[in-house]
């Protein structure tokens, strides 16, 4: 059986593993950040992946079609974190998780 650290570990690597794979797939990015931050204070993580590929309309996206921001969003709510997500056109794009 694993343990809690162990499942969190599976989720953040997923999640990481799963937007390259979307910047791959899509985004004709030059360049991907991943970045992992921990709080000691306040104990708050947060997963920052940004590329400064072609963007999107995270709204316009058909979930039935394009699995693959279904997916980080379930993995950041069985981690009980939120997921942000922004991009633009001109910048490119940034997930944002955050979690206790």
């Amino acid at each position: 059986m694993q343990t809690m650290k162990e499942l969190m570990y599976k989720e953040e690597k997923d999640i990481v593993k799963e937007a390259l794979n979307n910047t791959l797939r899509h985004a004709n990015a030059n360049n991907v950040s991943v970045i992992f931050r921990k709080d000691a204070n306040t104990l708050k993580n947060t997963l920052l992946i940004c590329d400064d590929g072609t963007g999107f309309d995270p709204k316009k996206v058909d979930s039935n079609l394009h699995h693959g921001i279904k997916i980080i969003n379930s993995r950041a709510l069985l981690m009980n974190g939120q997921c942000k997500i922004s991009s633009d056109n001109e910048i490119g794009t940034e997930i944002k998780i955050e979690w206790e």
